[in-house]
């Protein structure tokens, strides 16, 4: 099992905030691939291409799924890079033990 973080900036490169409704899609899409997604608001910096230093606030979705599911977000990963502008989509990985818990 791993855990996949993907990082979705909130504004477009001009400024303007993405759409609620896209974000909206991105948390459904993971909802309805792996079942579920953990949704929070994170911020962080980011050196471009030709170093300047970029402020972002982000969504991140994270899930827990098998390796093969890596794949799927990759190209999710790219189709929002080219939707939105961006140089890249900052997708994060690692092996984990994940268990529910129940009463």
């Amino acid at each position: 099992m791993i855990k996949v973080t993907m990082l979705v900036p909130k504004s477009y490169n001009d400024g303007k905030p993405v759409e609620q409704s896209y974000h909206d899609s991105v948390a459904e899409w993971f909802v309805n691939r792996f079942g579920g997604v953990t949704v929070s608001e994170c911020s962080g910096k980011y050196r471009m291409a030709n170093g300047t230093i970029a402020n972002d606030s982000m969504v991140a979705y994270s899930v827990c799924c098998e390796q093969g599911g890596l794949y799927d977000i990759g190209n999710v990963a790219k189709d929002i890079a080219i939707g939105l502008k961006q140089e890249c989509v900052y997708v994060e990985h690692c092996d984990i033990t994940m268990e529910l818990i129940t009463p």
